[in-house]
């Protein structure tokens, strides 16, 4: 596993802080901020857990066509996560919001605590 942490254009300082951390600070050259003009399209701020700064990475274009081509052979890969919820139920009395007749609750009737 490699931690990391990436970040395309940012409007602010600020937001450059919350994608990449306080260190991003230190890196000018690699701020996101700084990746505005239609020149850095597919450019992204790179930082890797463990070594010291940042670095920009460019993504490749891909087209519509070879997006739609990969979403369609790599479809039966995917899951539906609630086809677990019979096999892997919650607790007795719990039930996701979707699946409550109450959808403003999470909790049932019986597994409210009491007023």
């Amino acid at each position: 596993m490699c931690p990391l942490e990436l970040s395309f254009a940012q409007k602010t300082a600020e937001a450059a802080v919350a994608a990449l951390g306080d260190d991003i600070r230190n890196w000018p050259d690699a701020n996101p901020v700084n990746l505005q003009d239609p020149a850095y399209v597919g450019v992204a701020s790179m930082g890797v857990q463990g070594r010291p700064g940042f670095t920009r990475v460019r993504t490749p274009y891909v087209s519509d066509a070879d997006a739609t081509r990969v979403a369609d052979d790599t479809a039966h890969l995917t899951e539906d996560p609630t086809a677990y919820l019979d096999v892997y139920p919650g607790p007795v009395d719990w039930k996701p919001a979707f699946m409550d007749d109450d959808a403003d609750t999470l909790m049932t009737e019986a597994a409210r605590p009491p007023m």
